[in-house]
């Protein structure tokens, strides 16, 4: 029996050798850079923005000290440059934690985590309509991502998911023995994938306008301007927003709605979609009233940009110049939103939409910079969902 006994430990520590092999891996070497700053590789970041955040949070905020700013949001300020709106704004250090179709139970997470290192002082977060303005709590999480929830705490008692992954393990590898594995840019880490001249000639094709132009002419054969909107309260500015910015008085939260491209609003046969969106802008603007250390923004009845398909890559995604111009507008004071304007903004916005018609006019786009034509994705950089 002592004999059996003795075998069956040996077997089970034996059988637990790989995993703790692989542990010890991942402490070590620490991809993410949860545990420490790289020790056998330079500083490489992965484009995965939801388990990468974590690391840069515990980088650049718990650890490190010159850093006083983040941005928040989906794919739409991924093209926010954290040096250009440090220089913009006049602000020490800032990260961009922004995460392609990112709800908003994950961007409170992620920003939450970042505000309770006691070194954020200014945040920007761009509040796009799509996800927040959705009641049904289920939605608040990105069903098509995995978020782990256990590495933005400073519990490391529950990061089995990181120290136990083989893939983590692998790509840990990659970077040691292939210098061009992940990237080595933070300042542009999140940055869209661009063959940037490509991406915005190709929606501008002519024989794609002309199908943009097709898709508002239907629309409107069914639009019925009096459809209610879907929702009149919006939950997540109740229970996601607001509480977090009243939690911490002393930070600065700069926030902006995305512009969507007219055409997207115009080519929507129910109206109440449109108007069901258009209500989240005001009622974000009478909450954010209350809460003197939040300012909103919009840029969607500007003529600038949303009217123009030229600015766009795609119905949503807008040129780097546009955000860059937007944000010296922020510092300027100007677009901001407030709640005795949101139903006159509404009613501007409704108007233009009802009359819009497809434009695409490149010679007065906004010119797009150069690092942007530099970026680039390779094969190990496609998209991880896991």
């Amino acid at each position: 029996m002592g004999r059996y006994k003795t075998y069956s430990i040996l077997v089970f520590c034996l059988a637990f050798l790989p995993v703790v092999g692989v542990m010890a891996f991942n402490l070590v070497v620490d991809p993410l850079q949860i545990y420490h700053d790289p020790i056998l590789f330079q500083g490489r970041y992965w484009h995965n923005a939801r388990y990468q955040n974590a690391g840069l949070i515990n980088r650049y905020l718990y650890r490190g000290g010159e850093h006083d700013a983040v941005i928040i949001g989906t794919s739409l300020v991924e093209c926010m440059i954290p040096s250009r709106i440090n220089a913009k704004f006049g602000w020490s250090g800032t990260l961009n934690l922004a995460m392609s179709g990112s709800r908003p139970l994950e961007q409170n997470a992620v920003l939450r985590y970042a505000l309770q290192s006691g070194k954020v002082k200014h945040v920007v977060w761009g509040i796009n309509p799509q996800p927040y303005a959705f009641n049904d709590k289920k939605v608040w999480w990105a069903p098509n991502y995995s978020f782990p929830k256990y590495l933005y705490n400073r519990n490391r008692l529950d990061d089995f998911g990181y120290l136990g992954s083989l893939d983590m393990a692998q790509d840990g590898f990659a970077i040691l023995t292939d210098p061009d594995f992940w990237r080595n840019e933070l300042d542009t880490l999140y940055a869209w994938p661009i063959a940037m001249r490509t991406d915005f000639a190709e929606f501008n094709r002519p024989e794609n306008l002309d199908t943009l132009r097709a898709k508002i002419a239907e629309a409107k054969a069914e639009q019925n301007w009096t459809a209610p909107p879907w929702e009149t309260v919006y939950d997540s500015v109740d229970q996601v927003v607001a509480p977090l910015i009243r939690e911490y008085p002393d930070v600065e939260f700069i926030l902006f709605l995305p512009p969507y491209s007219r055409q997207w609003y115009a080519q929507q046969q129910d109206v109440s979609i449109i108007r069901w969106w258009l209500g989240l802008q005001g009622y974000l603007a009478r909450a954010l009233d209350a809460l003197p250390n939040a300012r909103l923004f919009s840029y969607d009845t500007d003529p600038t940009v949303a009217p123009n398909l030229a600015n766009y890559k795609d119905l949503l995604h807008y040129a780097p110049g546009a955000a860059d111009d937007m944000a010296a507008r922020m510092v300027r004071g100007e677009g901001r939103l407030i709640g005795r304007d949101a139903d006159e903004h509404t009613a501007a916005l409704t108007e233009l939409v009802r009359t819009y018609a497809t434009q695409s006019a490149p010679s007065t786009a906004y010119p797009n910079p150069s690092w942007a034509y530099n970026l680039h994705r390779t094969e190990k950089d496609a998209v991880d969902t896991r």
